[in-house]
């Protein structure tokens, strides 16, 4: 308020003839001895409740500076709060008593109750002068604070940043950039339900301007904040959680086949392989030709294809015809990996397709010719030939131009050459969702018990050969 107001509120007024306090309070408040000048106005008031003008005195002087200083310095700023709270809820429509409140809650560095205060005020009398200057005083500390955060987070300084955008956010929490910049400083801090909620809070700020930038931006960051939360709650061991987040972020974008990939992973994780191939062939419909997928795809197909293998079915029959399936989808994904055409093989040995089993071989030979496993297993399966012999049949012409078709069509595979990298030895990353597969070390763990039950394998297909009376040439 100006000098004028104060100096219309300690004129005399009518009760001072009648009681020593007015006068006594305006003479210690010339003197500036505000404390005492407070007690004998607060006098006057309990002597007069129903005076507007005694309260009004009393608030005149808690806005003094002065008498601020000394109610804080003898720990009364409960009191000074009270006061104004009262005169708040005694005059709801009195702008002049929010701004006061407002400066009041300034001069004790509460930045957001001082906005609050001052957007009552302005909802009350728009064109409040002093008002508006607080209003301009603030957004204008806020956008310097914020400048400052830009500058910290450009260095590096994350932690610094976040204390200035707060600070800036407290002098103008109705400013959505500031909490879709907060949110991403939150989101490389890896707070990210901090950084959700801060979105979330930017989001509902431009809710009536669909075309903002702003609004897109705070949109798209939630849906990756629930995708990086699920990222951290995949290597923390929380694969449940990590599925009801990656659940939010699919609802959010459909057509985003790195989410279904992440969430596949998170399915393998918990064992439901089902749930996890639904997902890796949804991403697959929505990137027909990424090979990583398609190799990740061929992965679980093999391990699915080893489960039904090894499982205790009542039809045996049809226990090796769903593995042999399972199979021959893992060898259509990455047609470059060896050991797929040799479980095949193996399969197609029990269901006695002795010349699929054989093609399978041959294939297997053409892609490594020096892995020992073939070789053993090329011994046990077809006694007395040898890999040349096999290699130049016409069976062998045939394969050998099968897949070097196959190995043509598939996506950035050339004719008979290998890639640098094995499927089972390639770390299956994702750019978009950034989470780490650990199927290779799943899948070294798995050849070392593939080769402590290689002796009953061999057993079996022997007993196998045996029954069919057929030679397996």
């Amino acid at each position: 308020m100006g000098e004028n107001r104060k100096g219309h509120f300690l004129q005399p007024g009518p009760y001072d003839a009648h009681h020593p306090f007015p006068h006594q309070g305006q003479s210690l408040y010339e003197q500036k001895v505000y404390l005492d000048a407070l007690d004998s106005f607060t006098h006057a008031c309990e002597l007069q409740p129903q005076s507007t003008l005694y309260r009004m005195r009393s608030l005149l002087l808690l806005f003094s500076p002065a008498s601020i200083a000394c109610l804080a310095a003898m720990n009364r700023f409960n009191d000074c709060l009270q006061m104004v709270n009262e005169e708040v809820e005694l005059e709801k429509n009195n702008a002049d008593l929010f701004v006061l409140r407002a400066r009041l809650f300034e001069y004790f560095g509460k930045a957001s109750c001082c906005f609050c205060n001052v957007q009552e005020a302005l909802a009350l009398d728009p064109d409040h002068v002093e008002a508006c200057l607080l209003l301009k005083k603030m957004t204008k500390e806020a956008e310097r604070s914020k400048d400052c955060a830009v500058s910290l987070a450009i260095k590096g300084n994350l932690k610094g940043a976040l204390l200035k955008i707060n600070r800036a956010i407290n002098y103008n929490p109705l400013d959505e950039k500031y909490f879709l910049f907060r949110g991403t400083l939150l989101r490389r801090l890896k707070d990210f339900s901090a950084a959700i909620d801060d979105y979330l809070k930017a989001v509902e700020l431009c809710r009536a301007d669909e075309a903002s930038e702003v609004r897109s931006e705070a949109e798209k960051q939630v849906l990756l904040s629930y995708n990086d939360f699920a990222v951290h709650c995949y290597f923390k061991g929380c694969y449940e959680e990590a599925v009801l987040l990656l659940n939010k972020a699919i609802k959010g974008e459909k057509n985003e086949f790195g989410l279904y990939i992440n969430r596949g992973d998170c399915f393998l994780k918990l064992g439901q392989l089902n749930f996890a191939m639904a997902d890796y062939q949804q991403a697959l419909e929505l990137r027909p030709l990424d090979p990583k997928l398609r190799r990740r795809i061929a992965w679980l197909s093999n391990e699915t294809g080893l489960q039904d293998f090894r499982g205790n079915f009542v039809c045996v029959f049809r226990q090796y015809l769903q593995a042999e399936t399972h199979f021959s989808s893992a060898v259509d994904n990455d047609p470059w990996e060896v050991k797929y055409y040799l479980n095949r093989a193996k399969t197609r040995v029990f269901l006695q397709e002795f010349l699929g089993a054989k093609e399978d071989m041959i294939s297997a030979l053409l892609l490594n010719p020096n892995k020992e496993e073939v070789r053993v297993l090329m011994g046990n399966l077809f006694p007395g030939e040898s890999a040349e012999s096999l290699l130049n049949s016409k069976v062998g012409d045939l394969t050998k131009a099968l897949l070097d078709r196959k190995l043509k069509s598939f996506p950035g595979g050339k004719a008979l050459q290998r890639p640098l990298k094995s499927a089972g030895s390639e770390p299956l990353i994702n750019v978009y969702v950034q989470i780490e597969d650990q199927n290779s070390e799943t899948s070294l763990a798995k050849e070392k018990e593939e080769v402590s039950e290689e002796k009953k394998l061999q057993k079996k297909l022997s007993e196998c050969q045996q029954k069919s009376h057929q030679p397996c040439v």
